[in-house]
């Protein structure tokens, strides 16, 4: 054979495998690709492998996008879209991976892209979305701890009687689904994925309450911005497991004149008001976070503030906005005080914990920046 057939042959027998290649290498799905009723739409091996979870609304009445996020680091779990806040996931995790995965398709809904916001599956694009848009569902991500995608759906509408039954489409694909699956599993609500209990005491274990009953407001003056002080008093109760009854230990009245705390004792046909300060125990074990927010830099963890905090008008004005003012307590040292005061709780064990309260929340009567 001469050295040119040689190389003819080769020429044919590499062309011959490239074809077989081609033909045979793993595709990936059609935009277009139905999957029958019956098969899953996602197998996925192992759900619980899942360790990030993405999800992603459409609000439309603001047009606008909330994203939650709810992920495994350094082998704690954390909430990501609320500053890395510790979460209490790991039960919760594997409920929401096992709601989505291996998810059994019924039926098939739609194949047209044009049906897709009748179902309610259009993708939570913003980037995408026009003004006024409907029918948008809610894109759900997950991964595992390799940064693989295990799952990347939109959930749209509840089939209409069809309890437990939701339309689905894979995200970047037009054929929407109709499948069982728990969305209640996949809430975006921050509280559902904390510990709620914000001191996790028992009100038996409380020995000691003191509050300090004053007001801060923040105004504007010659020099710039200032904090108004109005002081009023301060009281601490001890409680006592022996005759299960309250005392006051210390009673104080801010005196305006004198810019000092005068003490005052009870008279003889006066006593402490013990229902009131058993609900306020109570009120002390029933505290519950239900959203977190960073605090400025420049704050230590008891609220102590530096003079560069304390003229860093953009930071006072973010801490103000919900409540908090910095109010000089040295030369060059400022603490951060509420608008509504505070309670010390004191335990039997020694610890105290310090609670400030800041302004109610907009839009709740029940909630306020702590």
């Amino acid at each position: 054979m001469t050295e040119g057939a040689k190389t003819l042959t080769f020429v044919g027998v590499a062309v011959g495998l490239l074809v077989v290649a081609v033909a045979t290498r793993p595709r990936a799905p059609s935009p277009t690709q139905v999957v029958r009723a019956g098969d899953l739409l996602n197998e996925v091996d192992d759900p619980l492998s899942a360790t990030r979870l993405q999800v992603i609304e459409f609000n439309e009445e603001t047009s606008s996008i909330s994203k939650f996020e709810v992920a495994q680091a350094d082998g704690l779990w954390v909430i990501p879209s609320h500053q890395d806040y510790p979460a209490d996931a790991e039960q919760h995790m594997a409920e929401a991976a096992m709601s989505v995965m291996n998810l059994k398709i019924l039926g098939v809904a739609a194949t047209n892209p044009a049906d897709h916001a009748t179902y309610g599956v259009i993708d939570p694009d913003i980037k995408k979305l026009k003004p006024g848009a409907v029918g948008v569902g809610s894109r759900v991500t997950m991964q595992d701890g390799a940064g693989d995608q295990l799952e990347n759906i939109i959930i749209g509408k509840e089939v209409k009687d069809q309890q437990g039954q939701r339309y689905v489409r894979e995200v970047d694909r037009d054929p929407v689904y109709i499948v069982p699956i728990d969305a209640e599993k996949l809430t975006t609500r921050f509280e559902d994925w904390i510990e709620k209990d914000l001191l996790k005491i028992s009100p038996f274990d409380i020995a000691e309450v003191t509050l300090n009953d004053y007001s801060v407001e923040l105004g504007i003056g010659a020099t710039g911005l200032q904090v108004q002080w109005d002081r009023r008093g301060e009281m601490t109760f001890a409680y006592s497991d022996t005759d299960a009854k309250w005392t006051a230990d210390e009673l104080k009245v801010f005196n305006l004149e004198k810019q000092a705390f005068d003490t005052v004792t009870l008279a003889a046909d006066e006593e402490v008001n013990s229902e009131k300060l058993n609900d306020m125990k109570n009120a002390l074990d029933d505290l519950k976070i239900v959203d977190v927010e960073r605090k400025p830099d420049g704050l230590s963890q008891d609220l102590k503030a530096g003079k560069d905090f304390a003229t860093d008008r953009e930071a006072v004005q973010n801490l103000a906005e919900r409540g908090f003012m910095p109010v000089q307590v040295g030369a060059d040292s400022f603490e951060i005080l509420s608008t509504d005061g505070e309670v010390l709780c004191q335990m039997k064990d020694g610890v105290e914990y310090v609670l400030r309260f800041g302004k109610i929340v907009l839009g709740s009567e029940a909630v306020s920046y702590t």
